[in-house]
């Protein structure tokens, strides 16, 4: 997993946030925006294998779900599977 990926979001509140207001099949831009890197970034993360996609013939078809739930994991691993939201205090 890509430790780049787990500084995108502090929060699960965050991250549902952000992805709620991605269409169902995100752009690169939108992916891009609202993880605040370049659309060169997405692209390299999605070729490495950092970020789900299909890539049909030049076009990359992205899920929000399945890139919701990878910014997830990413967090989640790095930071040993707490959640700031998740905090009793």
């Amino acid at each position: 997993m890509c430790d780049k990926l787990a500084g995108v979001f502090v929060s699960r509140v965050g991250l549902d946030r952000a992805f709620d207001a991605l269409p169902e099949r995100p752009s690169i831009t939108e992916v891009a925006d609202t993880l605040g890197v370049t659309k060169r970034q997405v692209y390299r993360w999605l070729n490495e294998g950092h970020l789900p996609g299909v890539k049909l013939g030049a076009t990359w078809v992205l899920d929000r779900e399945e890139l919701r739930a990878t910014v997830r994991a990413a967090h989640n691993q790095l930071s040993g599977g707490t959640d700031q939201t998740d905090d009793p205090t």
